[in-house]
């Protein structure tokens, strides 16, 4: 098991393992505007960041991963996760929200087998409560 006080390179944390599906999306609580335009107005993942990030690991880039990464979180979440879907949660880890501040060296990254198991879990605990939400506001 890697320990969180060491650092990986993005080769050694890729070889962790991979494919996670939970979308940002299942997540939100969302409302619909006038114009029919769907919006997302809370997600839930960030009330859970702070066990995320206890359950990350430090990965250090080289130059090229920097330049192959930096302002794209897109390709990396699907590089480490099977799936561009889960960038969001790689920026919020980092205390970022958008893309255009995704300029690093090394960053947290939950691991494959964090990020299955937290988005599980919060999926599990708030998928009623979104459910109930978007049902009543049209966006289910």
């Amino acid at each position: 098991m890697p320990k969180p006080s060491e650092s990986y390179t993005m080769e050694q944390f890729i070889s962790l393992g991979r494919k996670v599906s939970l979308t940002y999306d299942r997540y939100s609580f969302k409302e619909l505007l006038s114009n029919g335009t769907e919006i997302s107005i809370l997600n839930v993942v960030n009330d859970y960041m702070r066990e995320i990030k206890e359950n990350s690991l430090l990965v250090k880039f080289s130059e090229n991963e920097y330049r192959k990464y930096r302002f794209k979180p897109k390709i990396l979440s699907y590089d480490v996760y099977g799936t561009q879907d889960l960038y969001y949660v790689i920026l919020l880890a980092n205390g970022i929200i958008d893309e255009k501040e995704f300029d690093f060296t090394e960053l947290l990254m939950p691991t494959t087998d964090t990020m299955n198991t937290y988005m599980s879990a919060i999926y599990n605990a708030e998928y009623k409560y979104i459910k109930e939400y978007n049902s009543a506001h049209g966006t289910a």
